[in-house]
């Protein structure tokens, strides 16, 4: 408990950084701006670690309102931010990068498998094996709909963004990658959760528009999950 509280009291005083009035009063003249946030981003990622150690992805959840509320007055003032529509090209320019991005899954998964195979798998794979119909149902709703649509804003739309923000793509994309692997707490799918989560913000950052990584993350889960059963 004094662990979980003192995590969200990390995150929660990195975000207070991030927000629209810095606490530059704080710190006078010792930091810029700009080191100020880059000191927030860092507190903030500790904190969401350790979190992510007590697997409570509401409280995630919970700190991103507060941000955004502080950040964007509203959240349907991020939501609606730079996004573009989803266009029948745009579907299909994305089917297309799934389908090249596949083989590296595949590669990846087989490593895995290679090095990591005396790993558990996560626990909601074993779940879906062992239900029954009515119960597997429910989780294949969730992987297909819930899921991806709650962990892409979370994970893209967010952390991503955030990050991109003061670090650029690359570290965006990795730092975000990572920690969207790690959530999922599985050793033996970390690397092809983290080649997952480059390949949704490669989609995010090249069609603009949220659509694409939570589309190609269902259409991911909806494979897995076939692999799973007919395993």
């Amino acid at each position: 408990m004094v662990g979980l509280t003192l995590s969200v009291l990390l995150t929660i005083f990195g975000a207070f950084f991030l927000l629209i009035k810095p606490p530059s009063r704080l710190v006078p003249k010792i930091v810029s701006k700009q080191k100020e946030r880059n000191i927030g981003l860092w507190i903030s990622l500790i904190g969401i670690s350790a979190i992510l150690q007590v697997n409570n992805f509401f409280l995630l959840l919970l700190i991103m309102t507060i941000y955004l509320l502080g950040k964007y007055k509203s959240i349907e003032g991020f939501v609606l931010m730079e996004e573009k529509k989803l266009s029948v090209a745009c579907l299909q320019a994305l089917i297309l990068s799934f389908i090249k991005f596949w083989p590296v899954v595949f590669i990846f998964s087989l490593f895995s498998f290679l090095f990591f195979s005396e790993y558990s798998n996560q626990e909601v794979v074993q779940v879906l094996k062992d239900s029954s119909f009515d119960k597997q149902w429910v989780i294949i709703l969730s992987a297909l709909v819930a899921a991806p649509i709650v962990e892409e804003f979370f994970f893209r739309k967010f952390l991503y963004r955030v990050l991109k923000f003061n670090f650029g793509i690359l570290l965006a994309a990795l730092v975000s990658s990572t920690v969207f692997a790690l959530i999922h707490f599985t050793v033996s799918s970390f690397f092809v959760l983290l080649v997952l989560g480059l390949f949704l913000c490669y989609t995010y950052e090249k069609y603009g528009i949220l659509a694409a990584p939570i589309l190609s993350h269902s259409l991911f889960n909806l494979l897995m999950i076939i692999s799973i059963l007919s395993g």
